[in-house]
This record gives C-alpha cells, structure tokens and sequence, in this order.
C-alpha cells in the first residue's frame, strides 16, 4: 500500500513551476464534467501565489507528487 502524505501551504513565487498543470488540470476536469469555468490566465495565477493570495496543496503518494491550488 503506498503511503499519502498532504502538504497545505500558502504559495509563492517557488510554485509557478505548477501553473500549466494546475490550469490544465482544471480545464480537463470542467470538460469531464461538462460544464463551464472561468479560465484563468498563467500570469493571473502567478501573481495570486507572488502575492501570498493563493493556497497550494502537495498529494505525495510512495512515487508520485501531485499538487493542487486554491485562490483564495
């Protein structure tokens, strides 16, 4: 069985490397659903984690890290 760990932290700029995933992520999940979202741009989301206005969570399994975010 592998372990689940969850990090909850308040994002900063160090989390832009996440923004592409983040936004796909949430586009696919909307069309899984079929229903609509407000896309946000790469550099809206960035400025949200610069400015301390965002929340990001790290899912680390045995082998694999996924991270997720909330804007706050």
């Amino acid at each position: 069985m592998d372990t689940k760990k969850v990090d909850v932290m308040v994002a900063d700029a160090s989390h832009e490397v996440y923004v592409d995933k983040i936004l796909d992520t949430i586009r696919e999940a909307a069309k899984v659903r079929g229903t609509g979202i407000a896309e946000r741009t790469h550099e809206y989301v960035a400025t949200k984690m610069k400015e301390g206005k965002a929340i990001i969570a790290s899912v680390s399994y045995t082998h694999l890290t996924l991270p997720t975010i909330l804007l706050v």
